[in-house]
Order: C-alpha cells, then structure tokens, then sequence
C-alpha cells in the first residue's frame, strides 16, 4: 500500500470517528440530540410533558422533587415511552437510588424557567420569551454518567441542551407543592410558557449507573424580587432492570 493511499484510509476512519460535530463521542453513550424528537416530540414539547407531569401529582410530601432517597422516582411514571428523572429543591445535595425500566427512554430535567398568566401577568402578555429566558439566565451545569463528563471534549457540553420556549395550559392537582410556591388554585387552567435545561438518554444497558448533575443559576425574572441563586446538587444510583 502506497503512502498516499494510506494517509487517505486513516484520514477517512479519522473522520468516521470524529463525525460531522468535530467531537468523537463515547458509543458507550447513547442520547437524544437536542434537535431531535424522541418518540415523536421535540425537546421543548417533552419539556411541556414532564412539567404537566410534576404538577399533576398531588402528594406534597412525597413528590419526587421534594424527597430526598429516592424511594418515589417510580411514582406516577405511567408515560409508556419515557422515565422521567427529577431535579431538586435548591438547597442541600441530594442522593438517590431508582430502578428504571430497561425499555424505556431517561428524561432528565436539569433546570426549566416557566413563567404564566398568573404570577407573570404583565410579562406573559408583553415579552413572554424574554421572560422565561431571564429565569435561565447566568446558568451553569455538570453533568456526568457513569463518570463521563458531558464537557464539549468526549461527549457534547450538557450547557448546549437547552429547549426552546414553548406554550403550554397546565392544571395543578390538590395538594400539589407546586400550589403554595405559586398560590396556584387546584384544577384550574393557567396559560404558560416554558424553557428548560434538559437531556433525553436513550435505554441504558441493563445493570447498575450512576448519573450525577449540580446546577447553579442565577436567573430571576422581574417580577420576582425575592428571587435568590438557585442551586442543586443530584446524584442518581440507578439499577436498570
């Protein structure tokens, strides 16, 4: 073999590696691209979905956002495709373990700014986008499975996986936390919007990982003057039967 051909060969596998993006991904590491629609939903419509869906549960003290082990992440996950994993109340580090379905996709909010005709009244009917965005605003976040680092290097940067803004009419259910942070009524429907921080994982192989993310954000909308930093820390050991 010539020298020129094989510089050519190495050139072409080089390529194949490193893909169109420039970043030789991890295949051990399977995701959905921001860009993409999971079982028929963009990022910003699965991002409606999973926020009807922690307004929908009614337990306060056992919502999965507001425990602390785990022990809830099962709870109310009726959604046939996907497996929604929480974020935290900002505060504390939180650690938790979860079995998940090996054939379901894994929803992973990180952080989401939803602002509505109620609490943002003026905003909401002016400069709706701008609203939400403020809410996500000087944002920072980690994020690793299985100690991979999702740092723009071996695998894409997870401060990149940010939906747009999308619309949505949400009811909140009796007993909700989600009430008394927003004086909220049960029932009722509120016209809103939403943009978030978020990452769709494909099924993970069956057997024990650990996905771990600390976010810190100092995003405020102008309505909200109480507004302080907001920081999580969440670990997930997972079992994947």
């Amino acid at each position: 073999m010539s020298f020129t051909l094989a510089l050519l060969l190495t050139g072409i596998l080089f390529c194949t590696i490193i893909g169109l993006s420039g970043i030789a991904y991890s295949s051990n590491l399977k995701f959905f691209p921001i860009d993409s629609k999971p079982h028929g939903l963009n990022y910003s419509e699965w991002s409606s979905e999973y926020y009807k869906w922690i307004a929908s549960i009614p337990e306060d003290q056992n919502h999965p956002v507001k425990e602390k082990t785990g022990e809830h992440c099962t709870t109310y996950q009726n959604n046939t495709h996907m497996f929604f994993l929480v974020d935290a109340l900002s505060g504390n580090p939180v650690s938790r373990m979860c079995d998940i379905p090996k054939d379901k996709a894994i929803f992973i909010n990180l952080l989401y700014s939803l602002c509505d005709e109620k609490n943002d009244r003026e905003d909401f009917q002016s400069k709706p986008i701008q609203c939400v965005e403020e809410g996500l605003a000087d944002t920072h976040i980690s994020f690793s499975i299985d100690g991979v680092l999702f740092d723009g290097k071996s695998e894409p940067d997870i401060n990149k996986f940010k939906t747009d803004p999308i619309f949505l009419n949400v009811s909140y259910s009796t007993g909700n936390y989600l009430l008394i942070d927003g004086d909220y009524l049960p029932a009722k429907t509120y016209k809103s919007i939403i943009g978030a921080y978020q990452i769709i994982l494909e099924p993970l192989p069956v057997g024990e990982h650990i996905i771990a993310f600390d976010v810190l954000s100092g995003g405020c909308t102008e309505n909200d003057p109480s507004c302080s930093p907001y920081h999580v820390n969440v670990k997930y050991n997972l079992r994947v039967i």
